[in-house]
């Protein structure tokens, strides 16, 4: 937290001064900002790039009509996004059920065959579940 120390008539006020404050024009727009050199730093890591790079971030916030916070953003997700593959829905949900599949047929992926065994189980539950004759 800042604190702001103010001297007056020989008394001394402690207050909490918020980190930013604004200047507002006759409106009430907020029209700047100011902040404390800490909070400052902490908001410019691109103060340490040399003077090339800055000029060329400055180029490609412009051009794409972004913050620095939302190209950092858009950067880190395509990233994220190249560095790992997407988990398929099975390894989302914890896996394959291998005690389903170990009897399973190797063609087991194509549809006509997974057709064919599901048709081939509701028709032994439906003769199961008919009264014999």
């Amino acid at each position: 937290m800042i604190i702001e120390i103010s001297h007056y008539e020989g008394a001394i006020s402690v207050s909490p001064v918020p980190q930013e404050q604004y200047i507002i024009d006759t409106h009430g727009n907020k029209t700047a900002v100011i902040l404390s050199i800490d909070r400052y730093q902490q908001l410019l890591p691109i103060s340490d790039l040399d003077p090339e790079f800055q000029e060329y971030l400055a180029e490609i916030l412009a051009q794409e009509k972004l913050t620095y916070s939302q190209l950092l953003k858009k950067l880190l997700q395509h990233y994220r996004q190249t560095q790992q593959p997407r988990p398929t829905l099975a390894q989302r949900r914890g896996g394959y059920p291998k005690h389903l599949l170990q009897d399973a047929s190797p063609d087991l992926s194509l549809r006509e065959t997974r057709k064919a065994i599901v048709a081939d189980h509701i028709q032994q539950r439906h003769q199961q579940s008919s009264p014999s004759a």
